[in-house]
């Protein structure tokens, strides 16, 4: 599935086993459930309605299929995946705070710290 950024353009993809990837292929992170970790296993945020939120209930990301989304750029060529690193133990996730759907100030890169 293919995430945007809020200007629509394309940033991430999870893959298979619910592994995340930069749209240049690199391995920035993994889902579990709704968690959302980078690869050292640090809780980031959490996904809900097609959207990824941040650690303060704020849009960061989105899919094509998330509703009152900005529509998505024509995206370019994904690159081929790397190989996934070893995750780190996931940490446990706090309470979620209420999504509020408004946009984040923290960028997807800073979100995944590349």
């Amino acid at each position: 599935m293919d995430y945007y950024d809020k200007n629509g353009y394309a940033f991430c993809y999870i893959g298979d086993n619910d592994e995340i990837y930069s749209w240049d292929g690199k391995h920035i992170g993994f889902k579990n459930d709704q968690e959302v970790y980078l690869i050292d296993g640090t809780w980031v945020g959490f996904s809900l309605n097609n959207y990824i939120f941040d650690e303060n209930g704020y849009v960061v990301l989105y899919n094509d299929k998330a509703v009152n989304a900005p529509t998505p750029n024509v995206p370019t060529f994904k690159s081929i995946p790397e190989i996934p690193s070893i995750h780190g133990i996931p940490e446990i996730a706090p309470v979620h705070p209420i999504a509020s759907y408004s946009w984040s100030s923290k960028s997807p890169l800073n979100l995944f710290k590349q």
